[in-house]
């Protein structure tokens, strides 16, 4: 499936043998394979996040490079502490931290007096919605 992926991403979506070559297979069309959305410029972030407009025009080439960044193919509207179209521009740099980050190591803790467990990390940046803030804020938890 992984190689599919890959395969996937380097062809043009515009390739007239794209549907015969993967049409059953893997679904694949501007950015969004079956529910996974993604961006296929690594720069996104940071081009919506300096200015969100190309998003909301018709046929740009941004919104479609730019799908999950510009909120495009989410299946519900994503939560405003979550919009990178809406941060301050203070915060700019670090706009690719927004969301959720997960480890995809599932580490193991050994306790002399406990049983062993598995346990796994998280950690959630969000944009400051407060109003009564004077800057830009990121909050973490």
């Amino acid at each position: 499936m992984i190689d599919l992926l890959q395969y996937c991403l380097q062809i043009p979506c515009d390739m007239p043998l794209k549907p015969l070559l993967i049409g059953l297979l893997l679904p694949c069309s501007l950015g969004s394979i079956g529910r996974i959305c993604f961006d296929k410029n690594a720069d996104c972030f940071e081009t919506i996040a300096s200015d969100s407009e190309p998003c909301n025009l018709t046929n740009s080439v941004v919104a479609q490079i730019c799908p999950k960044s510009c909120g495009k193919c989410a299946l519900e509207k994503l939560p405003e502490f979550y919009d990178i179209k809406k941060i301050p521009k203070n915060l700019v740099p670090v706009a690719f931290l927004v969301g959720k980050w997960r480890s995809e190591f599932s580490g193991k803790a050994f306790f002399p007096t406990t049983p062993t467990f598995t346990f796994g990390e998280e950690i959630d940046f969000r944009i400051s919605t407060d109003p009564h803030s004077g800057q830009g804020l990121l909050n973490f938890s």
